[in-house]
């Protein structure tokens, strides 16, 4: 049988175009309006390193992670066409729930302005969803289920072939069988590094040394994802040689200090053993890592296995502090596993990414104060994305079934189902504090996506930055359960957000115009008078006096710093021009320095009259 939706043009190029040179492919991530930093893809790096490995070409555009709109595609897409026309055209896209839409519009732009290319999608979402996609949309040809490597080479091979073991086909669909998952991933040649670093603006190259997660956490897709190749192989691995080789292969090609091992859990059976031979194998290299790992995998021994390996970075599945939600979350551990997790990485050093879902439809005041409590307690120990996720429910999760039988969920909605919360109080919190977290989660994230991926050692600006906003977070959230508790979260609420919002604007609006200040006059309030020591650190001697700025507000929530020179006396009050201004660039505040009207000053005279203070800290001097 012939597919139907292939016309006698296209069959016509498909065995014309047996040879594999003849053949060309184009993987595609999608755009995205994420204000996070780009990451590679990991699983179109996989399969278009495979695919070249097998001389078939390959071309990979990342919408995402290059921040390329719809239109670029659009664009990309034609030129690659009219570079290849004589050649078989297979176009494959990997779109992410976030990304449906664009989809949609590329998956129909695609096959209109040319029906002879193949199209096909693969991932997590189109493998969960085969049978919708392909029934919804007429453009789509196959949808490759699991892992991809093999299906998708024996797809370009033979694309008339109806009986690829992992290939749901258009018109073929009762035909499908799954392929077998790859349990020697160390068959596979390295990911492709299609990605200059300087496009990931910072972020560490990833690297993956396993597939898969022994886990059946309820609303995560990685378990049911794999299910879909083999139900009960729930990992499979790579040995340390071949992380080692591929590990050297990195550093010796692209100078790199640090990885991302983008593992789904990186522990497994004899997780010891490997650690410490990975330990032998990278010993001549200077080199961090940062990993992903349930919180029962990290015990005493292994925290400071890690530490000697490199790691700078565990993030690991707390969720909640609330039992029931734990419970509904089918974590398998309690909170007390996530707090000892928590303090065994902390006695070595590594920073903690606690993965966090404060919001869930069946969470109740309690469980959400006891969240809060737990991300208070853990400021100092941890790092937190931000504290306002949600539990989206895709149909797809196992967790829909129970919250569909909880009455709180239907089986309506794409891709994600329509969910309603039990507490109508939790749903108010929510709102505004989703206001309150929207409004500024840019900047929360410019900080945090530095210190997720390179710790918190040595990253201290972005450290301070970001406890000012967590803390600020959990005032406002813990604020916001109070006023639901005494029954003013209507009349209360709304202000309560705007006025900070408002605030916090302000702030924000001062640290980007402190060099507007220059020149201007200010009162300074002193309140460290010349002579006088630092009122914590007693090796600080003030030889000019230091106060702050009379209502004007620094970032760090205080008024604004600043040194007064050219009066050689304690003084109380002083009021002078804005001289110089001092940039922290590993502080949260900058720091004026003013002076009498009728008196100017060097650069290095400043440098010398603050330096008593500065010295602790990297900065430069702007006049």
């Amino acid at each position: 049988m012939i597919n139907n939706n292939i016309n006698s043009r296209c069959i016509e190029m498909i065995l014309k175009s047996d040879k594999i040179d003849k053949k060309t492919v184009l993987l595609i991530n999608l755009p995205s309006d994420s204000i996070r930093k780009p990451e590679e893809h990991c699983g179109i790096a996989f399969l278009a390193s495979y695919l070249l490995s097998k001389k078939i070409d390959v071309q990979i555009l990342d919408a995402y992670a290059e921040k390329k709109d719809i239109a670029y595609c659009k664009i990309f897409i034609n030129n690659w066409m009219s570079k290849n026309t004589d050649k078989q055209l297979f176009c494959g896209i990997s779109p992410f729930v976030t990304s449906y839409n664009y989809f949609v519009e590329l998956g129909a732009y695609i096959k209109r302005i040319n029906r002879q290319c193949y199209l096909f999608a693969g991932g997590h979402f189109a493998s969960l969803n085969k049978e919708y996609l392909i029934k919804k949309h007429n453009w789509l040809d196959a949808i490759i289920v699991g892992e991809g490597e093999i299906s998708l080479y024996e797809l370009v091979i033979n694309p008339l072939n109806t009986n690829i073991d992992g290939v749901y086909k258009r018109n073929f669909e009762l035909a499908f069988s799954p392929r077998r998952r790859i349990l020697n991933l160390d068959s596979l040649p390295y990911q492709l590094r299609y990605l200059d670093k300087e496009k990931l603006h910072g972020q560490p190259y990833a690297i993956t040394t396993s597939r898969g997660c022994y886990g059946e956490c309820s609303f995560c897709s990685i378990s049911c994802f794999y299910k879909l190749n083999s139900p009960k192989i729930k990992q499979t691995f790579r040995n340390a040689k071949s992380v080692s080789g591929e590990i050297h292969n990195l550093v010796d090609k692209y100078k790199i200090k640090k990885l991302k091992i983008v593992d789904d859990n990186f522990f497994r059976n004899n997780s010891n053993n490997f650690l410490r031979e990975l330990i032998e194998l990278i010993s001549d290299l200077d080199i961090s890592f940062r990993l992903s790992a349930r919180p029962n995998d990290i015990t005493e021994e292994r925290a400071s296995l890690l530490k000697q390996l490199g790691v700078v970075v565990v993030a690991i599945g707390v969720e909640s502090a609330d039992t029931d939600s734990l419970r509904l979350f089918n974590k398998g551990v309690g909170i007390e596993v996530s707090e000892k997790a928590i303090s065994y990485l902390r006695k070595n050093k590594i920073t903690c990414l606690a993965n966090f879902i404060m919001f869930n439809p069946m969470i109740t005041l309690e469980g959400l104060n006891a969240n809060c409590e737990f991300v208070e307690k853990h400021i100092e120990d941890c790092i937190f994305h931000r504290i306002n996720s949600h539990l989206w429910i895709r149909s797809t999760d196992p967790i829909a079934d129970i919250l569909i039988k909880e009455g709180v969920c239907k089986r309506k909605g794409f891709p994600y189902l329509e969910c309603q919360y039990r507490s109508e109080e939790v749903i108010k919190i929510r709102k505004y504090f989703d206001q309150w977290c929207n409004s500024n989660m840019e900047e929360y994230y410019e900080c945090v996506d530095i210190l997720m991926a390179q710790g918190t050692q040595g990253n201290d600006c972005q450290y301070q930055k970001y406890k000012l906003m967590i803390v600020k977070d959990v005032e406002i959230l813990k604020t916001l359960i109070v006023f639901s508790l005494e029954k003013k979260i209507d009349t209360m609420g709304e202000d309560y957000i705007i006025k900070c919002i408002n605030e916090n604007n302000f702030y924000i609006g001062v640290n980007n115009n402190i060099g507007k200040l220059l020149g201007q006059l200010v009162t300074v309030i002193v309140d460290r008078p010349l002579g006088t020591l630092h009122p914590k650190y007693k090796n600080i001697y003030y030889s000019i006096n230091y106060g702050y700025v009379e209502n004007l507000m620094a970032p760090d929530g205080e008024e604004q710093d600043a040194y007064i020179m050219g009066v050689d006396k304690p003084l109380k009050k002083f009021a002078g021009k804005v001289i110089a201004i001092i940039h922290r660039k590993n502080d949260v505040e900058d720091k004026l320095v003013v002076a009498p009207i009728d008196k100017e000053y060097s650069k290095k005279e400043i440098e010398n009259a603050v330096c008593f203070q500065e010295k602790f800290f990297d900065y430069e001097i702007e006049m």
